[in-house]
């Protein structure tokens, strides 16, 4: 099952047909995180779920290494569990602006966007958890999406390549374009050889490069172009491994590049991971960059200066429930700021770049209109699609 036209057509008259009251009492709630909706699950009666039994049918735990992998705990003695579950797909989904409130008399309201983005070769089934008090067991749930279609176009064509090394430790997956204007088939084919070029230096602690970055071949096809730099990290791996001489220290990589938004006249995409090198702990990442689809050139989005930054702690700290950073007002990213679905700007520190490492990754997604004083020209071009 996918979501079709028609889907959307219905979740978008709902939305419209359908509002929530500004005076409605707001239910909080927490964000589970790290489940996949089970392929063989029952039809959900409800979004609302009460009892571990019936979570269980219905979701399993999705863990991975590093910080943040361990999917959220509930304790259905305390809480209950509100379900969005949407159709499987292959277009990315985001779903954001989530709302729950009291509206009625023994009534939840649960309120939505969901940001349709630009399609791939592979489907998923897009969900967000929330655990509630469970005194709102016994609600009826009225259900209120809305949709926007966030790519509008896609005039270029693009393909999925896995790469799974069970040896190494080694899983990759990388948005690759196949078609289409030729400066930006090449210009991203080339931001795409520097990151995983980048990911090849996670794993080289020579002090003269034994390996020397292969060129961007930008005619190859997906399979040989992640391939050849596939071999390479695993390369450095083996030494890596070799000289830590344990088992238990051996080098991972997992790691996706993603297309995450398109119009008309941008596309964007991001690189997150984890990699692995032996010691106590492992590192995360996450950068991402913004093209021009005539030029094919990265386009720088934001100008900052002190006014901005002071912005993005404020926001910071609301995202992240961080009470200080080790620097203030926090600086720039050192990765520049790029486009995610929704059109919104995505500001994103590197573990460690403005706190400890148990902070994580702090990150915040901010409107190009309420940027509109530091946008830059291709910046302000995002207000006027």
């Amino acid at each position: 099952m996918k979501i079709t036209k028609t889907l959307v057509a219905m979740l978008t008259m709902l939305a419209t047909t359908m509002t929530v009251n500004a005076a409605d009492k707001l239910v909080n709630f927490t964000v589970l995180r790290n489940y996949f909706h089970n392929n063989d699950a029952p039809a959900l009666p409800s979004p609302l779920i009460t009892n571990k039994k019936a979570f269980d049918e219905q979701f399993g735990m999705a863990a991975f290494m590093g910080k943040g992998g361990q999917p959220t705990p509930v304790n259905f003695k305390k809480n209950a569990v509100l379900a969005i579950v949407l159709p499987e797909t292959n277009k990315t989904i985001d779903i954001d602006s989530v709302k729950v409130t009291e509206s009625g008399k023994n009534e939840l309201t649960l309120a939505y966007t969901v940001h349709e983005g630009a399609e791939r070769s592979y489907y998923t089934k897009p969900l967000q958890l929330m655990a509630i008090n469970k005194k709102y067991k016994s609600y009826k749930v009225k259900v209120v999406p809305t949709v926007h279609q966030d790519v509008s176009t896609a005039t270029s064509s693009y393909d999925t390549y896995f790469y799974n090394d069970s040896k190494h430790d080694v899983k990759l997956s990388v948005d690759y374009p196949t078609a289409g204007n030729k400066a930006l088939v090449e210009g991203v084919r080339t931001w795409l050889g520097e990151r995983l070029g980048d990911m090849e230096d996670y794993f080289d602690f020579s002090n003269a490069k034994e390996v020397v970055r292969a060129a961007v071949n930008t005619k190859a096809n997906t399979s040989a172009f992640v391939q050849d730099y596939a071999a390479q990290i695993t390369a450095n791996m083996d030494r890596l491994n070799k000289g830590n001489g344990s088992k238990e220290n051996r080098c991972a990589l997992t790691a996706s590049i993603t297309r995450v938004w398109e119009n008309n006249r941008f596309v964007s995409f991001e690189a997150d991971g984890y990699y692995y090198t032996g010691g106590a702990h492992g590192q995360s990442f996450c950068d991402g960059a913004t093209f021009d689809k005539q030029t094919g050139k990265k386009v720088t989005l934001v100008k900052g200066d002190a006014a901005l930054q002071k912005m993005l702690t404020e926001r910071l700290k609301k995202t992240t429930e961080v009470e200080h950073f080790m620097e203030e007002p926090v600086p720039m990213p050192q990765a520049a700021p790029y486009v995610v679905a929704g059109g919104k700007i995505k500001f994103v520190y590197q573990p460690t770049e403005i706190g400890a490492y148990a902070m994580g990754m702090p990150e915040c997604e901010i409107y190009p209109y309420e940027l509109e004083k530091w946008l830059t020209e291709e910046g302000k071009k995002l207000m006027n699609e």
